[in-house]
């Protein structure tokens, strides 16, 4: 699918769950994505890309190497773009940021965004945007054309468990399994569905009908 038109789709996604400040990044050369869309406030913007921030952003370089979601009050708080940031209002402690970078393959899509919204999301939540975002990133993939997926019941049952939010150690009590066991039969699932995490296998086995 065409980059500005996924974008699109994205943008469209993350106003209907109520994000209207954010910014959305793809096709990467580095940490620098070369088809975006941002709707922050007009002054920040030109501030930021007159002065280049995006080289100095650490949320830029959680985007660019995290595998999963991560929240801007876990980001180098001191960083001086960070504080910048919230002398331009962009976030605050009631208004909290997160960067959701979603991977598959060579391709990678970042989106940042903060909202006051974000003070009561919770992982359930989170994993649903991050399904829903693969979706508009991924859904040229002619999943039709692949073979036939085979999970185990224990698999798909940690899968559907990962999907609602539950960690590893509560995994492991509601299957009455150890922990490690749980570790391994994620890691067979993620391999079975081309994954590269744990978010992204919970986004195949939903899109392929494996768990609901």
């Amino acid at each position: 699918m065409e980059s500005h038109s996924v974008i699109e789709k994205v943008s469209a996604s993350l106003g209907q769950v109520g994000l209207s400040e954010f910014a959305i990044g793809t096709d990467f050369e580095g940490i620098a994505p070369t088809a975006f869309k941002t709707t922050f406030p007009g002054e920040w913007q030109a501030k930021y890309f007159e002065e280049e921030m995006i080289y100095r952003d650490p949320v830029c370089w959680s985007g660019a190497f995290s595998k999963t979601p991560v929240w801007w009050r876990d980001i180098q708080p001191r960083n001086q773009v960070m504080r910048d940031a919230r002398q331009f209002g962009i976030y605050a402690d009631r208004k909290p940021g997160i960067v959701i970078p979603i991977y598959r393959d060579n391709k990678k899509l970042v989106i940042s965004t903060v909202s006051q919204s974000l003070t009561d999301i919770t992982v359930e939540d989170i994993n649903q945007l991050v399904v829903e975002f693969a979706d508009h990133l991924f859904e040229d993939d002619g999943l039709e054309e692949r073979p036939k997926i085979k999970l185990s019941e224990q698999q798909k049952a940690m899968l559907w468990l990962k999907s609602e939010g539950y960690t590893y150690l509560d995994i492991s009590k509601f299957l009455r399994v150890n922990k490690w066991t749980v570790n391994d039969c994620l890691d067979r699932a993620r391999a079975e569905l081309g994954a590269k995490d744990t978010v992204h296998a919970v986004s195949q086995a939903i899109r392929r009908n494996i768990i609901s």
